[in-house]
């Protein structure tokens, strides 16, 4: 009986030592769990402060290649102006400024009549308001001129480089 007894009380302390051995298992597998939690969390944080960062790096280097293209231009427009000043320039207004290009001449239509006229000048109609004086470049050569409300006062000829014709539209009496 005796050997029952022992292998009997060594079962029964076999029977409470599992669960007790299975307990502290558990807990530190628990402990292990939390602690790969923590630091899958911490893994995650880096993560998005290592995000942050490289598109705080990219921004950088954007706004960088952005300030130099603007300096690129800035040289630019420096280059421009200082070309522009050292070519003279003149500003011509074709239909005031009696210097004509090579080829080119000037008729000057005066409407002195108290209404709106029209004219032809080398096939292209224009209006003239009452009072109204225009100045027209043309080719040099042949010209041909009418006033649509004036029968019969069709006009032709030739024009040399840089001549001005001048035709002045009187009211008929």
């Amino acid at each position: 009986m005796t050997l029952t007894r022992c292998g009997l009380a060594a079962f029964v302390a076999m029977a409470f030592a599992i669960p007790v051995s299975a307990q502290d298992d558990a807990k530190k597998a628990v402990e292990k769990l939390d602690q790969l939690s923590k630091d899958l969390q911490a893994l995650k944080d880096s993560l998005k402060v290592d995000d942050v960062r490289a598109k705080a790096i990219s921004i950088e280097a954007k706004i960088d290649l952005l300030d130099r293209e603007i300096q690129d231009i800035k040289k630019d427009m420096k280059e421009i102006r200082r070309r522009a000043g050292e070519i003279p320039s003149t500003s011509l207004r074709p239909e005031f400024d009696s210097a004509a290009p090579r080829g080119q001449s000037w008729v000057r239509v005066i409407n002195t009549h108290p209404s709106e006229m029209s004219v032809v000048l080398n096939g292209l109609s224009y209006r003239l308001a009452s009072g109204e004086e225009r100045l027209f470049r043309v080719p040099t050569g042949q010209y041909s001129f009418e006033v649509l409300q004036i029968p019969g006062a069709h006009k032709s000829g030739d024009l040399a480089a840089g001549a001005t014709k001048t035709f002045t539209i009187y009211p008929i009496q």
